[in-house]
């Protein structure tokens, strides 16, 4: 006969390790080692002249920690059926991913200025981090401010309003 005691540690790691595993393969880095948004304006922005309007780099707050993203078209062999990504450049914490992985996907709608977005949402547990994708939509208040809707809790009720305000290029 097996003694519980022993094996439900081994059981309660291997599922933490297998958990953390899968969420590191989820992470992408459609444009390789990002160190900073200058990165991105070199490699994509810079002799890129044909941008849509949701194109470009963006800030947002969440819950006292700063994001910066660039929203770039989706060119790339990962996530086949959305039309942007919006990869990280910057950020003040230690959660929520890394330079250079996707964040954020975005979809175009039949309005110019909203758009079907999914979100990368990372939560502290007592065993280190879960990451969810997180279904919103991203409506434009004008050229260079976007608002979305983020759950407050891993329960997924409630939800806070969040701003995302474009800092490169100077919209038309």
């Amino acid at each position: 006969m097996f003694n519980v005691k022993r094996i439900l540690p081994i059981i309660l790691l291997i599922t933490f390790l297998i958990s953390q595993f899968s969420i590191c393969l989820a992470q992408e880095k459609p444009l390789g080692k990002i160190t900073s948004s200058k990165d991105v304006i070199e490699k994509y922005f810079k002799n890129n002249t044909a941008l849509d309007s949701i194109e470009g780099i963006w800030t947002y707050d969440m819950s006292g920690h700063s994001f910066e993203v660039a929203i770039i078209k989706n060119t790339f062999n990962i996530y086949p059926t959305w039309d942007y990504v919006a990869i990280i450049t910057d950020k003040n914490t230690k959660l929520g991913g890394s330079k250079g992985e996707v964040k954020i996907l975005l979809k175009k709608t039949a309005s110019p200025h909203a758009f079907k977005g999914s979100y990368f949402l990372e939560w502290f547990t007592g065993l280190g981090t879960d990451t969810e994708q997180v279904s919103t939509t991203f409506i434009g208040l004008d050229n260079n401010l976007y608002e979305f809707s983020l759950p407050i809790n891993m329960n997924l009720t409630g939800l806070e309003k969040h701003h995302l305000l474009r800092i490169y290029p100077e919209a038309k």
